[in-house]
């Protein structure tokens, strides 16, 4: 073989090596550093969501998230905790303009008539996570996704961690766009949901008005009011 020859070969060899290097290199990179857009549902009427709580089985707890009556300035949320021996609903108003805050709520224990919350001299101020989960979806890093394994069905989340707390927002997720929450070190995992179909967990138009004069003990440790 002819030596010129044979020094181009290894020469072209050589380049070739050093471009399929390169080209392997930045694949690296860019799948590394791949954007994924997260592109949140919007609320909607309608819409519900269901979690249950850690490795709890789903008859002894789960709990329920229904988005009803949406307005330019919040939305009405009824929360339905249930247990093998009891329920608690509630239905919550979260105002956007306020960072999601509740500042009206209904409750209603078992097959109890309704207690509803009104305050003249202000809003009532429910301690929440709701609010938090609400806004930190505004942390999402689309270059921090990964893939996630449910139910054997595989989902896109974008992890976000506050302090102790963690929440795996994923898009096709409604309301919370949350497919598992870690909050004061229990987790809540999706079990189910829908965007639309949703209707009003309070079957009972019967209610007692409640106001920061009168309101139960084993609630006004949890209550503030805000003397706006």
């Amino acid at each position: 073989m002819n030596q010129i020859f044979l020094k181009n070969l290894l020469r072209s060899l050589n380049r070739f090596s050093y471009l399929l290097f390169l080209l392997l290199f930045i694949n690296c990179i860019d799948k590394k550093n791949q954007v994924r857009i997260f592109n949140p549902l919007p609320l909607s009427t309608g819409q519900f969501v269901e979690y249950v709580k850690d490795s709890i089985p789903y008859d002894s707890f789960h709990v329920r998230f229904l988005l009803l009556d949406l307005k330019s300035d919040g939305f009405s949320l009824e929360t339905d905790y249930i247990t093998s021996q009891e329920t608690l609903k509630i239905k919550t108003f979260h105002n956007i303009k306020d960072n999601y805050l509740i500042d009206t709520f209904k409750v209603q224990y078992n097959s109890e008539t309704p207690l509803k919350f009104v305050n003249p001299g202000g809003n009532f101020i429910f301690d929440s996570p709701i609010s938090n989960i609400m806004i930190w979806i505004n942390h999402v890093d689309s270059t921090n996704w990964r893939s996630f394994n449910l139910n054997n069905d595989n989902y896109i989340v974008f992890p976000v961690k506050v302090n102790n707390d963690s929440i795996y927002y994923c898009s096709e997720i409604p309301i919370f766009n949350s497919l598992r929450i870690k909050l004061d070190d229990y987790r809540l995992t999706v079990s189910g949901y829908g965007n639309k179909g949703a209707s009003s967990l309070f079957t009972t138009e019967k209610e007692i008005l409640i106001t920061n004069e009168n309101i139960p003990k084993k609630l006004r440790e949890n209550l503030n009011v805000d003397k706006r």
